[in-house]
């Protein structure tokens, strides 16, 4: 039976040097990942996870199809099949904003959530916050760095309404 890495609960992760790392996984992977939570969006000081053999390993990130600065080659150039979800800006607003009164919806029962202060803060003001952030920080990232890399994906999955997959396109190669 073959093994998959993707997540485990709340902790998620990340490679300590995607370069490195990823350029050893293709055949024989053994490498190691830094542990960070998914809800406080901390790293977890010494904690690794040991990646060894896997037949499939998942490697989610914004960034793997940037070209990281002063770098002649991509970390994307070390994986068999690149994925980009692609969808509407506006739809991917909806999608922040809806996730963000969820995690508001349970932050409340943890003080050492990351989103305690606003889960117990005044709701307007928490979702005035995170429309702010979406307009300032996200749509700018998507827009700067995130969608110009579309292009470099195998696969893009066109997401719609209700994260329908409603079109994929398929690099020729």
């Amino acid at each position: 039976m073959g093994k998959v890495v993707i997540e485990s609960g709340t902790i998620d992760f990340e490679p300590v040097r995607h370069k490195e790392g990823c350029g050893r996984c293709p055949s024989g992977c053994r490498t190691v990942c830094q542990r960070y939570k998914s809800v406080g969006y901390d790293i977890v000081e010494g904690e690794y996870e040991l990646i060894d053999s896997p037949d499939i390993l998942i490697v989610e990130g914004i960034n793997t199809l940037q070209l990281p600065a002063n770098q002649q080659i991509y970390v994307s150039d070390f994986f068999d099949l690149s994925i980009f979800v692609d969808a509407e800006p506006k739809l991917v607003e909806k999608w922040y904003l809806e996730r963000f009164e969820s995690l508001l919806d349970t932050a409340f029962k943890d003080p050492d959530n990351y989103y305690y202060d606003y889960a117990v803060g005044d709701r307007k003001n928490a979702l005035a916050m995170a429309e702010d952030v979406w307009k300032n920080v996200n749509l700018k990232n998507l827009e700067e760095y995130i969608l110009p890399t579309r292009g470099r994906a195998d696969i893009i999955l066109h997401k719609a309404k209700h994260h329908i997959i409603d079109e994929i396109y398929l690099r020729k190669y």
